[in-house]
């Protein structure tokens, strides 16, 4: 069975018009003549970055397909690289937050360990999944795959 990537390349091209979006808007405000504090500088970065993060892990899957053809390998790589990415990125982000002294309300705060926690079920989800070849009877996904064929 061939995997559809399709969805992936929508997120990617949705992550892509988000930061050439975000670019754009920054760059008007020193247009203006208005220079930026340093939050706003923070949170240009933020919007720029966490959006480039989130179109090379939409991208990472279609890579790796290239490398290799088993599902469950691609999978299990892309939730793992997801993990990392996201911890290391989030880790510099807060602290480049708490050296601009910025405020970090509640809001923020969870958004952030919902970020984490997001990351953290499909890795449990991983780690509980049995080895089992795709389409088999014992394939947790094999509806999906009855519901292609309809």
């Amino acid at each position: 069975m061939e995997p559809n990537f399709e969805s992936l390349i929508v997120f990617a091209e949705i992550g892509i018009a988000y930061v050439a979006f975000s670019t754009i808007v920054a760059a008007l405000q020193p247009i203006r003549g208005k220079p930026f504090t340093r939050f706003q500088v923070l949170l240009v970065h933020f919007y720029i970055e966490s959006g480039s993060l989130n179109v090379g892990m939409a991208l990472l899957p279609l890579v790796l397909w290239n490398f290799f053809h088993d599902e469950l390998m691609v999978w299990r790589l892309s939730i793992w690289a997801l993990l990392i990415m996201t911890t290391l990125y989030l880790g510099t982000y807060v602290i480049r937050r708490r050296r601009v002294r910025a405020p970090t309300p509640l809001p923020s705060l969870l958004v952030m360990v919902g970020y984490l926690n997001g990351c953290l079920w499909p890795i449990a989800d991983v780690r509980r999944q049995p080895r089992v070849r795709l389409g088999s009877k014992a394939d947790p996904f094999r509806h999906l795959q009855i519901m292609d064929g309809i």
